[in-house]
C-alpha cells in the first residue's frame, strides 16, 4: 500500500488573508463594584470583535496602627460633577481579636469644616465584596467606627466581628455630596503602649523624655526608637542611660528598663558600671540601624516620665 501526504501550496494558504489589527478598544459595558466590565477591540482590517473583561477599579486606602507618627492616606477629589458613592479597598493586617483592639475609616477634608452632610452611607464588604456591615456608627464627622464591640442591636456581634477583623482584602462605599479634596485612612486603633505592638513611637538624638504616663502594678510601658548610624555613633562614644522619674525628676525604683532590638531579642548589659543598677544602664552590645523597643516594667504602680540620655 502507498500512501502520501496532500499539501497545498504556501501562497495558497495565506492567498487572502492579512493579519488583524485591532484597534485601542473602548468599553462597551461599564464595570461596576460587583461585575467585570467589557472592553471590545474592532479589528480595522476586517471589522471583526473580540472582547475581554474589565475589572472594577477601586482605589487603595493605607490600613495603619493609631501609632505610626507619620501617617499616610487615600486622596480623592471630588468636583460637583463627581458627586455620587465611591468604592475603595483596604487590607487588614495584624488585628487581635481582643476587644482592646479596633479599626475606624477616618475622613479629613482639605481646608477643614467637614460635616456629617459632606459624606455618608459607609458600608464594609469581605473579599468576595460581600456585605458585612451596611450600617456604621458615626462618631462625629469623618469617623466611621468600623468595628464596634459591646451589648445591644447597635453593636456588632461576634460573627460579624471575626469578619471585620479576618486579615486581608476588605471593601468599603462611602457617598460624598459636596466637592472638595478628601484624604481617607483606616486607623487600627489598640492598647498603646502596652506591648511591642503598641509601643509608642519616639524621636531620638542624643536624649529622649516621654510624655507623663501611668503605669499599673506588673503591667509594662513599651516605646519604639528608630536609631540612625549617625545616633549610633555618638551613643557608642558615650554611656546611655535611662530611668523613669516622677513629676518632680526623681527616680522611681520601682521599674524594670529593658532593651530590644526588632526581633525582639534582649539587648544584655555585660558591664554594668559601678554604682548603676540594671535599669539605668541600657546597653553595652554593638548597635546598628534600625528599630528597638524600650520596655518599662512596674513592679508598683507609678506615674511619672521615661527619661534617656547619652553622656
Amino acid at each position: 500500500m502507498s500512501c502520501f501526504a496532500w499539501r497545498l501550496p504556501v501562497a495558497k494558504l495565506t492567498e487572502g488573508f492579512e493579519a488583524h489589527v485591532w484597534d485601542e478598544g473602548a468599553i462597551t459595558t461599564e464595570a461596576t463594584f460587583v461585575n467585570d466590565g467589557v472592553k471590545t477591540y474592532t479589528c480595522t482590517v476586517c471589522a471583526k470583535t473580540r472582547t475581554e473583561s474589565v475589572a472594577f477599579e477601586c482605589a487603595e486606602v493605607p490600613f495603619e496602627k493609631s501609632t505610626v507618627a507619620d501617617k499616610t492616606y487615600a486622596t480623592i477629589t471630588i468636583t460637583d460633577d463627581t458627586i455620587g458613592t465611591y468604592y475603595f479597598k483596604y487590607n487588614v493586617s495584624d488585628v487581635s481579636m481582643e476587644r482592646s483592639e479596633s479599626y475606624w475609616i477616618v475622613v479629613n477634608k482639605a481646608g477643614g469644616g467637614l460635616t456629617q452632610n459632606d459624606v455618608n452611607n459607609c458600608k464594609i464588604y469581605d473579599a468576595n465584596k460581600q456585605t458585612i456591615k451596611d450600617t456604621i456608627y458615626t462618631q462625629a464627622a469623618g469617623q466611621f467606627m468600623a468595628t464596634r464591640e459591646g451589648t445591644g442591636e447597635e453593636y456588632d456581634n461576634a460573627e460579624t466581628m471575626a469578619k471585620l477583623k479576618a486579615e486581608g482584602t476588605h471593601y468599603f462605599q462611602m457617598t460624598f455630596h459636596s466637592a472638595g479634596e478628601y484624604q481617607i485612612q483606616v486607623t487600627h486603633f489598640g492598647n498603646v503602649g502596652s506591648n511591642a505592638k503598641w509601643a509608642i513611637q519616639t524621636t531620638f538624638a542624643t536624649s529622649f523624655t516621654s510624655e507623663k504616663c501611668s503605669i499599673n502594678s506588673g503591667n509594662d510601658k513599651w516605646f519604639a526608637i528608630d536609631l540612625t548610624q549617625e545616633i549610633i555613633d555618638a551613643i557608642n562614644a558615650n554611656d546611655i542611660s535611662g530611668m523613669f522619674l516622677d513629676r518632680d525628676g526623681n527616680r522611681i525604683s520601682t521599674v524594670t528598663i529593658k532593651v530590644y532590638d526588632s526581633e525582639m531579642n534582649e539587648l544584655k548589659n555585660d558591664a554594668i558600671a559601678e554604682g548603676e543598677t540594671e535599669s539605668d544602664s541600657l546597653y553595652v552590645e554593638k548597635l546598628k540601624p534600625g528599630r528597638y523597643y524600650i520596655c518599662v516594667h512596674a513592679t508598683a504602680t507609678c506615674y511619672g516620665y521615661l527619661s534617656i540620655s547619652v553622656c
